[in-house]
């Protein structure tokens, strides 16, 4: 399980890019790709992503496969903090 931190900044990201009210559960049960993001609103959302946790992601990690797993997604970020 990811840090409860992490994740509710995620879900805020999500929120605020989407202009759409989620909560964990429903991202976690349904999926991120269930959040029918197109490849503009895609773009935006890993560039929030990187600007809220100060991160960089490398060019192969950024693809659409990032979002099928809010928990996996939560980790991958959890370990860019990390260095």
């Amino acid at each position: 399980m990811n840090d409860n931190g992490i994740e509710k900044r995620v879900l805020a990201v999500l929120k605020d890019t989407l202009k759409k009210d989620y909560t964990i559960e429903q991202i976690r049960t349904n999926g991120l790709a269930s959040l029918e993001v197109n490849s503009m609103t895609f773009l935006m959302l890993v560039t929030n992503i990187e600007n809220e946790f100060d991160i960089e992601f490398d060019d192969d990690e950024i693809n659409y496969e990032m979002f099928g797993d809010f928990d996996k997604f939560c980790t991958l970020i959890e370990k860019r903090m990390e260095g």
